[in-house]
C-alpha cells in the first residue's frame, strides 16, 4: 500500500515547493480546497484556537516530506500556510502526511 500511495502522488500530484528557513524542497502532493455542502459546513465551528474557518485547503503529501504548522507551501504563483499537519501511519510505518492549509496573503481566516 505504501508503494501505491507513493506512485499515485508522483504521477498525479501537483508540483509543490516547501519553503522553510530560507531553503526550498520540491516534491509532488495533492492540495485541494475543502468544499462541502453538508450541514457541518453551514455551522460556525470553534476549536481550541478559535473559530475553524472556511477557505481551507487539504494537503495529502509524501511521507518523506515533513510539515509543521507555519510552514509555507508554494505552487505556481500561489502560496499557502500550513495550519495543522499530521502523519498517518500504517501499522508502525508512515503512510502519508495530512495537513490543513490556508492561502497566504489576503484574509487568513485562522487569524480572525
Amino acid at each position: 500500500m505504501i508503494q501505491t500511495i507513493d506512485l499515485l502522488m508522483e504521477h498525479y500530484g501537483s508540483n509543490l515547493r516547501l519553503c522553510r528557513d530560507g531553503e526550498a524542497t520540491e516534491f509532488k502532493a495533492f492540495l485541494q480546497p475543502v468544499t462541502s455542502k453538508s450541514w457541518q459546513n453551514m455551522e460556525r465551528l470553534f476549536g481550541g484556537l478559535g473559530e475553524i474557518p472556511r477557505g481551507q485547503y487539504l494537503y495529502l503529501g509524501p511521507r518523506n516530506v515533513c510539515l509543521s504548522a507555519g510552514d509555507e507551501l508554494e505552487t505556481g504563483e500561489q502560496a499557502y500556510i500550513v495550519r495543522k499537519a499530521e502523519t498517518l501511519m500504517l501499522e508502525d510505518k508512515p503512510l502519508y502526511l495530512w495537513a490543513l492549509c490556508v492561502r497566504k496573503g489576503g484574509d487568513d481566516p485562522w487569524n480572525v
